[in-house]
């Protein structure tokens, strides 16, 4: 950033970076039978697009980069946002490249898409589609995209940190200014500002605030600094003081906490894992202990230490965490008060542990109804993605079998079709809910437009799950909802028909073939069911699969 400003610097960079997103974004959107993988990327660079455009337009004004620039606080939080300016950009990049050997030319087709204009928004003037042999390769290849895609989203969400944290500071120096002369004294607090990642916006709002009022910008910085520290850089503190800080919160001690704050910094962590005062006070469910150390200006948004080893529950589980993660995850009866109190400062709903795991999907694994509505009211992402098996809050309550927390979902749109790697499975929530014999689960997806076909690992769909299970009603349902009861897998080319033979469910069989199975369709072997099921009644173990996967490659 040599030689030109701050804002002009991050103006170039944001300006490359909604180049290449919108890119993207219009490449996808043009593809006429997109993969699952590459719908979800489609929403996740939208989002990026926008946020970038609205940081790239605010910052055009020579008079706003000229506030921007003087007011050193700001400036600071600018420059933190170039390395991920710069990663996303290159990311986008690389997924283009990665996508376009998968995909053919169409025919020519006119495509009208709503949203930007400018050069950066073209129009798409041709369809593309996924060729044959290139759905092969697609099969083998998608574990690469996926990942170049969770390390987007990743860095998408590192981005919205600073976005939010940048956004916080300027709200509240706007409410600072509001408050007139007369409340100079009072301290700076972040409550009633809800954290938002369109910095942009604010930067636009900050700019005008300080042109109207024809403020110097040291007059306006100088309240917030004093009492604001940066999120996340909290001083150090005595090893010994800290023990005794965390001690008196656990024992929900007011007075004692009190009394060693006037010695501790509030923000301080713990050496062995990065934790703070206020993640245990949110863990514990202190409603009263919490909202005094958020008065007192402790930080919602300080991530703890990701590390190699974390107690029973696992780095992956444990790694990154935020007051608000611990929260949602507390078995305390107050937390839906807590996780509110923590939004109220400033917390990001959409805030990921170092696995890419939000607040929303820890209350889902729990099947708690009222504190997964206050995040999704507050914002929460209901389709945000885990960063280590790609998991959404459908998939959550699916596989932990919440059926009314399926019912609150349903509320806010979600995706229905997100398939899991977990185990490498690939389960889709229809899958787990065939597994599980939720038949209310099973109605309320399809009767919300889940695939009833969704294929898993070798493209077994929810049909050849419950047809290896011999689950009569199961298999009703699914067809009653219109699945294709001659679907065949990718690998050994075999029908639920097959499956159901295989586990010598002949009940089930014989369901099939009065719903209009083919008993003529042969396998990758040449095997019909019937020669299946006479091979099954000498050598059972040698053909029965696992009903729960059935597929063949374990």
């Amino acid at each position: 950033m040599d030689g030109i400003g701050t804002a002009s610097a991050i103006l170039q960079l944001s300006g490359t970076a909604v180049k290449a997103s919108w890119q993207l974004y219009y490449f996808i959107v043009t593809i006429q039978d997109a993969p699952r993988e590459l719908c979800l990327l489609r929403d996740n660079v939208q989002a990026l697009a926008t946020v970038l455009s609205n940081l790239e337009e605010s910052l055009k004004s020579p008079e706003t980069q000229k506030i921007v620039d003087q007011d050193t606080e700001i400036r600071k939080n600018l420059v933190s946002l170039q390395c991920l300016i710069t990663k996303c950009e290159a990311m986008c990049r690389q997924l283009n490249e990665c996508l376009r050997p998968y995909i053919r030319n169409g025919k020519t087709e006119k495509a009208s898409i709503e949203g930007q204009d400018g050069d950066n928004s073209p129009t798409a003037e041709s369809s593309v589609s996924m060729g044959s042999i290139h759905k092969i390769a697609w099969y083998f290849k998608r574990k690469d995209v996926f990942l170049r895609v969770s390390e987007l989203q990743r860095t998408k969400e590192l981005f919205s940190d600073a976005m939010g944290s940048l956004t916080l500071l300027l709200m509240m120096r706007i409410s600072r200014i509001s408050a007139g002369p007369d409340d100079s004294a009072l301290p700076v607090s972040s409550n009633g500002h809800q954290f938002n990642d369109d910095a942009g916006s604010a930067i636009a709002l900050w700019a005008d605030t300080v042109q109207s009022q024809s403020l110097s910008i040291d007059s306006t910085s100088s309240s917030s600094s004093q009492t604001l520290s940066r999120p996340g850089t909290p001083k150090p503190g005595d090893p010994k003081l800290t023990g005794e800080l965390f001690e008196a919160v656990k024992r929900n001690s007011i007075p004692l906490v009190e009394y060693l704050l006037d010695r501790v910094d509030i923000n301080t962590r713990r050496p062995r894992d990065g934790r703070t005062a206020l993640s245990f006070a949110a863990e514990l469910g202190s409603v009263k202990m919490t909202k005094f150390l958020l008065d007192h200006g402790a930080l919602v948004n300080i991530r703890q230490y990701t590390r190699t080893c974390a107690d029973s529950k696992g780095p992956t589980f444990i790694g990154g965490r935020t007051p608000l993660h611990w929260a949602a995850d507390s078995g305390a009866s107050t937390k839906g008060e807590i996780i509110k109190l923590l939004l109220d400062h400033g917390a990001n709903p959409n805030v990921a542990t170092s696995a890419g795991r939000p607040a929303l999907q820890f209350v889902c694994m729990q099947g708690d109804c009222k504190s997964a509505r206050i995040l999704l009211d507050r914002g929460a992402d209901v389709n945000f993605q885990s960063f280590h098996h790609g998991w959404c809050a459908v998939n959550e309550a699916a596989h932990f079998n919440h059926t009314e927390l399926l019912k609150v979902l349903l509320e806010y749109d979600p995706l229905l079709d997100v398939t899991v790697d977990l185990k490498g499975d690939r389960k889709a929530p229809l899958h787990s809910a065939v597994c599980n014999r939720n038949t209310e689960f099973m109605k309320l997806l399809l009767e919300n437009g889940a695939d009833p076909d969704i294929g898993m690992f070798e493209g077994n769909t929810p049909l050849h799950l419950a047809a290896a299970m011999g689950w009569l009603e199961g298999i009703d349902i699914l067809l009653d909802s219109n699945a294709s009861v001659d679907a065949r897998d990718d690998f050994l080319f075999e029908t639920p028909l097959h499956k159901a033979a295989r586990n010598r469910k002949a009940k089930a069989c014989q369901l099939l073939c009065q719903r209009g199975a083919s008993p003529a369709i042969q396998n990758i072997d040449g095997l019909d069911y019937q020669s299946i099921l006479k091979c099954t009644q000498r050598y059972p173990d040698d053909w029965k699969v696992n009903q729960d996967k059935v597929y063949f490659l374990s």
